[in-house]
């Protein structure tokens, strides 16, 4: 009876975590560039068995049961939907790439193509004003007397001058790819830490300008899970309650022998 109560507990915990995954899922549904964080769960006993760990029950010879654990938090980095704005400095991306973004030693990524420019002439986040680096490794600089600006699939940054026909480029935007997404750390809603080597975005990622790419959060099956969670999360602990009341008047019939 202990140990049933062990696993409702831990029952209990693992749903927790998920609703507060599925609430700040929710939370997000508007955020540009947001990915859904997802909870993944392993059973305690297979997971022992396969460690080579798992205990046996003596009056049994059976295995003893075991809940379930969080293993991990996975990140969804499937695209989202592209909403057309006209802004000439709004980019989304299409295909599996981020946007390279801080100094050239940090490895800070985002997909959150909301970009303007600072009072130095240099392309930011709107956001939090981290400068977008090009493909050298620097801030790319937009000149104010420059119109025009366009920003090819490629993302190279072409613009005009007055009384100048010709178009002149500024630079390139860093447009990357992770060699391993699960390596990426979440800071805030839409910006990345990489600990992993970071390339060239291959053709199958490009660059749309006057776009922006929505929420990865799709509200009507975040609310399903929320709700399927709940109810998940109730069951474990109305059986918490039945065991501990169980348990309680086990221990009066003891008493009153």
């Amino acid at each position: 009876m202990i140990q049933g109560l062990y696993l409702s507990a831990q029952g209990a915990k693992a749903q927790s975590i998920r609703m507060e995954l599925t609430a700040n899922n929710l939370a997000n549904a508007s955020t540009t560039g947001f990915k859904r964080d997802l909870a993944i769960y392993q059973v305690d006993q297979l997971f022992q068995a396969e460690q080579g760990r798992a205990e046996s029950d003596p009056k049994s010879g059976r295995e003893q049961a075991g809940g379930v654990s969080l293993a991990d938090i996975a990140t969804d980095f499937a695209s989202g939907e592209l909403q057309e704005t006209g802004g000439p400095l709004d980019l989304a991306l299409n295909g599996p790439g981020f946007f390279k973004v801080g100094t050239v030693d940090e490895k800070l990524l985002t997909r959150d193509g909301r970009f303007v420019i600072n009072a130095s002439g240099e392309l930011v986040t709107e956001e939090k004003g981290i400068p977008v680096q090009t493909t050298d490794g620097s801030p790319l600089f937009i000149p104010p007397e420059v119109q025009e600006l366009q920003i090819s699939t490629e993302g190279v940054v072409t613009a005009t001058r007055p009384n100048d026909p010709g178009r002149v480029p500024l630079g390139r935007l860093a447009v990357v790819q992770p060699d391993d997404f699960s390596r990426l750390q979440k800071l805030g809603n839409n910006l990345y830490r990489a600990d992993t080597e970071l390339r060239p975005a291959g053709l199958e990622v490009s660059v749309q300008q006057g776009y922006l790419e929505m929420s990865g959060t799709k509200p009507v099956v975040e609310m399903m899970d929320m709700i399927q969670n709940s109810r998940v999360f109730e069951s474990n602990i109305n059986l918490m309650k039945l065991q501990d009341d169980s348990l309680g008047r086990l221990l009066q019939t003891m008493n009153a022998r």
